[in-house]
């Protein structure tokens, strides 16, 4: 299975995720390079702009994973 290198802008929770597919790679180390230059890369404040590099199938099955909502960790008291 690939890696796949995303680029996700996000929205206001109601809205989905808008998703652009960059690269993908078969190795793990070439994609975190890869991410890495591109995070160094996006150096504007106001771009709100994250890649992510997840483990799937396919692309879709790709978007899918970073479309789900987790829920918050619970922080215990003394993690506050």
């Amino acid at each position: 299975m690939p890696y796949f290198i995303f680029k996700v802008q996000k929205n206001l929770p109601p809205a989905p995720k808008i998703m652009q597919k960059m690269n993908q790679f078969d190795r793990f180390i070439d994609a975190k390079k890869e991410v890495r230059t591109l995070r160094m890369q996006n150096t504007d404040k106001n771009n709100a702009d994250e890649f992510q590099v997840i483990f799937a199938d396919n692309p879709l099955s790709a978007e899918e994973q970073l479309q789900q909502q987790r829920p918050k960790q619970i922080l215990m008291e003394w993690e506050k």
